[in-house]
């Protein structure tokens, strides 16, 4: 493992290990919106899940 002197040198972090996934509340109604995810070089990714959507569709056909 290396030491933090080292880390301040190199200027990344060498440490490699998971990342924490941490679930966001949709404001409006408290429903799951998505995922904050941190990696553990430090950087952030979010991942929305919108709501699934119904849609009808209605087909005619005309004959002339």
């Amino acid at each position: 493992m290396p030491t933090k002197w080292q880390e301040k040198n190199v200027g990344v972090s060498l440490r490699r290990g998971t990342s924490k996934r941490k679930p966001v509340q949709n404001e409006d109604n408290g429903t799951l919106a998505g995922y904050t995810i941190e990696h553990w070089d430090d950087h952030k990714d979010a991942v929305a899940t919108p709501p699934t959507m119904r849609i009808k569709t209605k087909t005619t056909t005309e004959e002339e």
